[in-house]
């Protein structure tokens, strides 16, 4: 719904270091700072969000819609399936066909097209 949309936004806004994400599950809403998510990962119209902490939270939102959320605040679509926290970017394998190894130790495909993108992106933060 729009109105939970513009909630999300609004509590992204926030000028500080810990912006939060509300994440709506069935029974509420779970409020996770930005640098604990490790990555987001496409499950249909549900979104499984990774945190750094080992947990997972099923999102009933698809990933493009994190993706629009999540973009402008150090987030990148590596893969269909995949958007990645940047800073949680530990190396990136470059020999078979690309993967980003993540903190946690997560070895996440990197889609060709979007290689190169990514490759700037990353290139940016150090």
């Amino acid at each position: 719904s729009k109105e939970s949309h513009e909630a999300l936004k609004e509590n992204l806004d926030e000028e500080n270091d810990n912006k939060r994400l509300a994440v709506p599950d069935s029974s509420g809403l779970n409020f996770i700072e930005l640098q604990d998510i490790l990555y987001c990962e496409s499950d249909g119209n549900y979104t499984n969000i990774h945190l750094s902490s080992g947990k997972k939270l099923v999102a009933s939102k698809t990933l493009g819609e994190y993706e629009k959320l999540l973009g402008e605040d150090g987030f990148f679509r590596i893969h269909r399936s995949y958007l990645i926290n940047l800073s949680q970017v530990e190396r990136v394998d470059r020999s078979n066909a690309g993967m980003a190894i993540l903190k946690d130790g997560s070895s996440l495909d990197i889609s060709r097209r979007k290689k190169s993108a990514f490759l700037s992106a990353i290139g940016n933060l150090s």
